[in-house]
């Protein structure tokens, strides 16, 4: 944050401060105190109006710097069969996100997508699902793609750069379906001998 901006946050709330104490000299008679790192403070009067909007304002930074509308993202990982070498050629179909997304560059099992959040309704960020799937092969269940959780799962998440690299993602072939070991062999029948007369 720019060294103007984080001065005028500092110094704003003593001007509420000073408007109370002119204002309403009986309020200068509030104090507020508690523990703060550790420390036992206690303040009086206008200090501490001022002390309880600087805490506000420095413990919630979504007041005064919210995040962005939305943010621009890239996840990249490898598709894999079930021996663990990379899947050949990737086509846009087989790498999707819902919502759709707008870049993806597939190469020998690898890929690199880019997508955009949108906004939510409480103030977050809406997240898209992403789902990975190959001809002859099942796909794999969907993933969220939400930074924080993807941290908590052991995914390498880079927040200042925005980038998520997945683990390998491992698809693998349905069972086949051998005619000649899954069906019973044909019985023999007797042929019919003398037939109406």
């Amino acid at each position: 944050m720019p060294p103007p901006i984080l001065i005028w946050i500092t110094l704003l709330p003593i001007v509420p401060a000073i408007i109370l104490f002119k204002a309403l000299p009986e309020a200068s008679s509030g104090s507020v105190g508690g523990k703060v790192y550790g420390v036992t403070v206690k303040f009086g009067g206008p200090i501490a109006l001022y002390f309880a909007i600087f805490w506000l304002v420095m413990n919630k930074p979504n007041i005064w710097n919210p995040p962005p509308a939305y943010q621009l993202w890239e996840v990249s990982g490898r598709v894999v069969g079930q021996n663990g070498g990379g899947m050949d050629a990737l086509t846009p179909g087989d790498v999707l996100l819902d919502p759709p997304i707008s870049h993806i560059e597939p190469n020998d099992g690898s890929f690199k997508i880019k997508f955009a959040t949108q906004p939510g309704p409480n103030g977050g960020l809406i997240y898209p699902d992403l789902y990975v799937s190959h001809p002859g092969f099942i796909g794999a269940p969907p993933l969220h793609l939400d930074p924080n959780k993807l941290k908590q799962a052991g995914m390498d998440v880079n927040e200042q750069t925005q980038e998520i690299v997945l683990k390998a993602i491992a698809l693998s072939q349905p069972p086949s379906y051998n005619t000649a070991t899954n069906q019973a062999p044909p019985k023999s029948v007797a042929p019919v001998q003398g037939g109406p007369q």
